[in-house]
C-alpha cells in the first residue's frame, strides 16, 4: 500500500498541468511559418480573463504556440484554432507551461470553444 503512495507522487507531474489560462478569449492572430520555427503555429489571443499562474515564459506578443504535428490531435487543435479565429469564437485556452517549442512562448495544452 506505501508503494500506491509513491507512485501517485511519482506520476503527479505527468498530470498536472500548471500553465497560462486565458478564458472566453478571442483570437486575434494566427501564424505558421517555414522559416523560424518549422511547424509552429503562433497565436495571439486577447480579451477575456486571464487566470493564475501568470505566463511561466518571457513575455511576447504571442499567448501561445502550438507545434503542428502528423497526429490527429495535433490537426484538430490546428483546426479548432482556426476556426475559432475565423468565427471569432471565445475560447479558453490552456498553456503547459512548456516554453521550448516556440522561443519563449508557452505552449498551447488544450483549446475549447465556448457556448
Amino acid at each position: 500500500m506505501k508503494y500506491l503512495g509513491i507512485l501517485t507522487l511519482a506520476m503527479a507531474p505527468f498530470f498536472s498541468q500548471a500553465g497560462y489560462e486565458i478564458k472566453g478569449a478571442t483570437i486575434t492572430k494566427v501564424s505558421l511559418s517555414n522559416n523560424s520555427a518549422p511547424g509552429v503555429v503562433f497565436i495571439r489571443a486577447e480579451g477575456g480573463t486571464e487566470i493564475d499562474p501568470k505566463h511561466s515564459c518571457a513575455a511576447t506578443s504571442w499567448s501561445f504556440a502550438h507545434k503542428v504535428e502528423d497526429n490527429e490531435i495535433s490537426r484538430s487543435i490546428y483546426s479548432m484554432l482556426l476556426t475559432a479565429k475565423a468565427t471569432n469564437a471565445k475560447v479558453n485556452l490552456i498553456g503547459s507551461g512548456d516554453c521550448r517549442i516556440g522561443y519563449g512562448v508557452e505552449t498551447l495544452f488544450t483549446i475549447a470553444v465556448e457556448d
